[in-house]
């Protein structure tokens, strides 16, 4: 019996912990991958290792673990702006962007030629 009660506990507990995950607070910009090949069956959707957040005229990046370099493009679909940098996603990083208001496209590079990308807008 007190076996069944600790399973049904750590059960309980591991359930709390990924509701916790999902939640998006305010500022948070979701990244997707982009699925450039096409696939004959479905597939359940790889999980996206980059989280974004707009700060003030700053885009932060955290990584659930280590890509290696990636290549960062943001651009203001609005005025063709564009913002450029190379980042270690060893750990929390940012760049500045504008505080201007717009439409943004994120677009995130690996070595290994995956993309993800994001889109928010500042008001």
């Amino acid at each position: 019996m007190k076996k069944l009660f600790i399973t049904s506990l750590l059960i309980l507990l591991m359930g709390m912990g990924a509701t916790a995950k999902a939640e998006i607070n305010d500022g948070d910009i979701p990244i997707k991958k982009k699925n450039d090949e096409i696939s004959e069956r479905p597939k359940a959707p790889e999980r996206v290792p980059i989280l974004c957040q707009y700060e003030n005229g700053q885009l932060v990046f955290g990584f659930y673990y280590d890509l290696g370099t990636v290549t960062v493009t943001v651009i203001n679909e609005n005025t063709g702006e564009q913002w450029n940098a190379v980042l270690q996603t060893s750990g929390t990083t940012s760049i500045n962007v504008s505080e201007n208001a717009g439409s943004y496209h994120i677009e995130i590079t690996t070595l290994y030629n995956k993309v993800y990308y994001g889109d928010f807008e500042i008001q």
